[in-house]
């Protein structure tokens, strides 16, 4: 799974708010504010994802926190992608 499938499935989760509504776009206001919140929590955790595939454990730790995209803009930036 790409860490845009797995952002999506954590923020949906997160908002309690229907995937396929997320991934269709039929929102309603309701909907976009949960998803605000949810998106919020998100990015005050720090989350980082590293969708590498076949990737040892070996080889993670030296990437832990390494990435120069912080979390906020990366999910922002997917966020805007999809509005």
């Amino acid at each position: 799974m790409g860490k845009e499938s797995l952002l999506r499935r954590m923020l949906a989760t997160q908002a309690w708010v229907d995937q396929r509504k997320l991934q269709t776009g039929f929102l309603g206001r309701e909907d976009h504010d949960k998803l605000e919140k949810a998106l919020g929590l998100l990015v005050e955790s720090q989350l980082f994802i590293d969708d590498t595939a076949g990737i040892s454990l070996a080889e993670m730790r030296p990437r832990r926190g390494g990435s120069s995209k912080t979390p906020a803009a990366s999910t922002s930036s997917w966020w805007t992608t999809c509005n």
